[in-house]
């Protein structure tokens, strides 16, 4: 499940970027600093869940 999370942020990050080099993104609704949140975020989400499925993965095999 976790796996497929990752997936789905992957492919909305991809989108995102699309968007924001034809200049359609809203890069300037969520802006910490001079850091926009969404650019920092999504790629940020999507190696969480990845690592997170990881490690669940392990904790499942090593129980058996």
């Amino acid at each position: 499940m976790l796996v497929i999370f990752g997936i789905i942020v992957a492919y909305i990050e991809t989108v995102y970027s699309v968007l924001k080099i034809f200049g359609i993104g809203a890069e300037e609704l969520l802006i910490f600093g001079s850091v926009p949140l969404i650019s920092f975020i999504l790629p940020l989400m999507r190696m969480l869940f990845f690592i997170s499925a990881f490690v669940i993965m392990i904790y499942k095999q090593s129980r058996k």
